[in-house]
């Protein structure tokens, strides 16, 4: 087990990543993987089974970093933050719960190597770059999948 590191996010992102957690997780629970089975079927559930909690964040950091190896920080966050995707789950997110600059904690237990990455990559602070690899991963992730997150922050309530 890796030693747990703690980044501070603001609550979106921190709900973002926990319903992205949820959707892909390789051990959903019974009432969640029923859910997912009525809407998506049986074998796009089990596609679906990929990572543990601390898994994911290891996959999107990843992905951030590939796409950091092909353009600028400033070009990656413009072109995350302005994508149709991201600015509807912003709007949904704001109209619910209004804009916040309150920072919230969120903790993983992942290898030393994506620690460093992480801080390879900050620009600004360790939690810019945790909560652009999550904006990262839902602008790109599939239509399905886009689309249940969409539906949780509809639903979703402090």
């Amino acid at each position: 087990m890796y030693p747990s590191k703690t980044y501070k996010v603001r609550p979106l992102y921190s709900v973002l990543y926990q319903v992205c957690s949820e959707l892909l997780s390789d051990k959903k629970n019974i009432l969640l993987k029923s859910l997912l089975i009525q809407q998506l079927g049986v074998d796009r559930t089990q596609e679906l089974s990929l990572f543990s909690f601390n898994q994911l964040i290891t996959k999107m950091v990843h992905d951030l970093k590939g796409n950091l190896d092909r353009s600028s920080y400033p070009e990656v966050k413009d072109n995350v933050f302005n994508q149709d995707r991201f600015k509807t789950i912003l709007k949904e997110f704001t109209d619910l719960h209004g804009p916040s600059s309150v920072l919230t904690h969120i903790t993983f237990r992942v290898e030393e190597e994506v620690v460093n990455t992480i801080a390879a990559l900050k620009h600004k602070t360790l939690g810019d770059v945790i909560e652009l690899a999550i904006a990262n991963y839902i602008v790109s992730c599939e239509d399905d999948i886009y689309k249940l997150i969409l539906q949780a922050l509809y639903s979703y309530h402090e």
